[in-house]
């Protein structure tokens, strides 16, 4: 990531079998459905996430319930676009339940976040990427020293989770996608290219000449950057 824009990433491999959702980390450092604890999940804890830049965001941390066996792995959960972290509270739990601790963190701009997208408040796939999940990870192997530590990214947040593997070599055990595919209008063909090519333009136009994607308004996302969907629409 250079210069605010995404460029050169190189990919490495990473040791993720497959079965279903989480259960693609491993079956020794993780478990499977026949290892899910019978004692319920507690509630989350906020975890305070203060990024490099003064940016301040809290995480929801999910640990196996007092009486249940100590985990076995840890995970950082990166949202999709515009979805708030308290979203994926039942997907904490269940990973907790199976021995997975599980800090689920805020992206920049959404829910707890000290920022708001502007005019004068700008950010992209760069300061996602190096500054927040950065923050998150090493917030997590600070609580887990020790454990395996895997990112698990849906939609935007996968994107985030490969960029960060591909960035910051062996600062995470292995990376976990849901529903992460790429929005790049070139990567399809007939009628589907041209709604997503016209979509894309759509809302980078808006961010333009607002300043910020209005989300909400529009029925995608939340109050999304300028840059951040720029560059969202060329991933």
């Amino acid at each position: 990531v250079s210069g605010g824009r995404v460029s050169d990433c190189r990919l490495h491999a990473w040791p993720i079998p497959s079965t279903d959702l989480w259960m693609t980390a491993t079956a020794r450092d993780v478990g499977d459905r026949s290892t899910a604890s019978s004692v319920p999940p507690s509630e989350p804890s906020v975890v305070p996430l203060v990024a490099p830049d003064g940016a301040r965001s809290e995480g929801r941390l999910f640990a196996p319930a007092a009486g249940a066996s100590p985990p076995r792995a840890a995970a950082v959960c990166l949202p999709a676009m515009g979805v708030e972290a308290r979203y994926y509270d039942p997907f904490g739990q269940a990973l907790a339940a199976r021995g997975v601790a599980t800090l689920v963190g805020e992206l920049r701009g959404i829910g707890t976040s000290s920022l708001r997208a502007g005019r004068g408040v700008d950010f992209g796939y760069r300061e996602l990427v190096e500054l927040d999940v950065a923050t998150a990870v090493a917030a997590a192997r600070d609580r887990f020293p020790g454990l395996p530590v895997h990112l698990v990214g849906h939609s935007l947040g996968g994107h985030l989770a490969v960029l960060f593997g591909a960035v910051c070599p062996g600062q995470v055990d292995g990376i976990t996608l849901i529903a992460a595919g790429t929005p790049y209008f070139r990567a399809y063909t007939g009628r589907r290219r041209a709604y997503i090519l016209g979509g894309s333009m759509i809302l980078q136009a808006l961010s333009a000449i607002l300043g910020y994607l209005p989300g909400r308004a529009v029925g995608f996302g939340g109050r999304e950057a300028r840059r951040l969907i720029a560059e969202w629409a060329r991933t």
